[in-house]
């Protein structure tokens, strides 16, 4: 029995308390999971990377080789091919959001270090972007990437 000397005090019950630690552990679970966007948007990332580190990598074999290179796109990657080394032949997947629009399949590069002028285009379902890459005319394997939103 409560004496009327002592005060009684509020608090929380214990089941107030679970649920109170429930919502704050789904909300702190929902800001650590990445969603499918954040997942799509990293993978064409790495891609562009993987691409750009592949394309120095053939220009280099080429160079010291003095084999031609080749850089063939399929509708689900990307191939980096010095002469007719198919062992050191290397293919990098195209993610699921990254789609070829146009252009021809395949760039050379020429022992020389020039490269065929060309488009190839690439479309993006995540933002509706368009990358365009561009190989440059001339010497030097260079291309660069022009993204524009549609």
């Amino acid at each position: 029995m409560i004496s009327p000397q002592q005060k009684v005090t509020s608090a929380f019950t214990l089941i107030e308390a679970i649920v109170t630690l429930f919502l704050i552990s789904l909300i702190c679970l929902f800001q650590f999971v990445p969603s499918d966007y954040s997942q799509d948007k990293m993978s064409e990332e790495q891609f562009w990377q993987n691409f750009r580190q592949n394309w120095n990598n053939l220009s280099i074999k080429t160079r010291e080789k003095k084999k031609p290179g080749l850089v063939i796109f399929w509708d689900d990657s990307v191939e980096f091919v010095c002469g007719n080394d198919q062992q050191g032949k290397k293919t990098i997947s195209l993610p699921s959001s990254l789609h070829k629009n146009g252009g021809k399949k395949e760039e050379r590069l020429y022992v020389d270090g020039g490269t065929q002028p060309q488009k190839i285009s690439l479309f993006s379902d995540l933002d509706e972007h368009t990358y365009d890459i561009f190989f440059e005319l001339g010497f030097g394997r260079q291309y660069r990437v022009q993204e524009k939103t549609n």
